[in-house]
């Protein structure tokens, strides 16, 4: 019993044997039904985080985690074997449910956290403006989904970043064996367990609309509501958090999520 609550002093991320909810805020149903061309890589994700977890598989959790992240990933495997302990997936076969919540659009940060030193929330007042644009349509985005952050210079940068929590329903699970094998913590069962990624991306706003759209929420709503632009066409996602370990993984201290 020693071991399991020295494990959880880690304070590894991943929720074994907690079931306490996690805050949820839908999206909308216009950016919900662009993110489902996504779905598919969302799952395999899962599926190969908690593969590379099982193997140790230090050099693909580093290619996919925020810099920030993967320490802590690294720290917690490097106890366990240190312990002779070790990860091991279970009902691999079982179907994974995917769901979306908690988008946000941040201007002016990088997603690696240590590139941010410096930057402080813009103090603008939000407008009070038709948070339905175009009227005729439902829009991706709401005004309070987006934060902008500048440096103490008063300077902006056009970076744009989209985040959203991917939450998982399923009973593929993690379970950690002891020296000899035996189950230590978690639960092997079918019944499912609930687990959240947070997953971002980050574009270039263009120049043209950027000049406008720094001092004006109105005009940074619209480009992303309005103009037939997809804020979510991406290169690559990195998962910045895995079940709430970071809290959300701030981009600044005080920042919030």
């Amino acid at each position: 019993m020693s071991y399991i609550r020295s494990f959880q002093s880690l304070h590894f991320p991943w929720r074994f044997n907690d079931r306490s909810p996690f805050t949820l805020l839908p999206l909308t149903d216009v950016l919900t039904n662009e993110l489902q061309v996504y779905k598919q890589g969302f799952i395999t994700a899962f599926r190969e985080t908690l593969c590379a977890l099982e193997e140790n598989d230090t050099d693909f959790l580093k290619s996919v985690m925020e810099p920030r992240l993967y320490p802590e990933v690294h720290a917690g495997l490097d106890t366990l074997k240190r312990r002779g302990h070790s990860i091991k997936r279970t009902n691999t076969d079982q179907f994974i449910y995917a769901y979306y919540y908690n988008d946000r659009i941040y201007q002016g940060v990088n997603i690696d956290r240590s590139l941010n030193k410096g930057k402080e929330m813009e103090k603008a007042q939000m407008m009070n403006v038709d948070l339905r644009i175009g009227k005729s349509k439902e829009p991706r985005m709401y005004m309070e989904n987006m934060k902008i952050f500048t440096g103490k210079d008063g300077l902006l940068t056009n970076n744009l970043i989209f985040k959203v929590d991917v939450v998982y329903n399923t009973a593929v699970k993690l379970i950690v064996l002891d020296e000899n094998g035996e189950k230590l913590i978690g639960d092997q069962n079918k019944s499912p367990e609930t687990h959240k990624f947070r997953f971002e991306t980050m574009t270039e706003m263009p120049s043209g609309v950027m000049t406008q759209a720094l001092t004006n929420f109105q005009i940074m709503l619209y480009y992303l509501n309005c103009m037939g632009t997809n804020p979510i066409k991406v290169n690559e996602w990195i998962i910045t958090d895995i079940d709430d370990h970071l809290k959300g993984n701030p981009f600044i201290e005080d920042s919030g999520n």
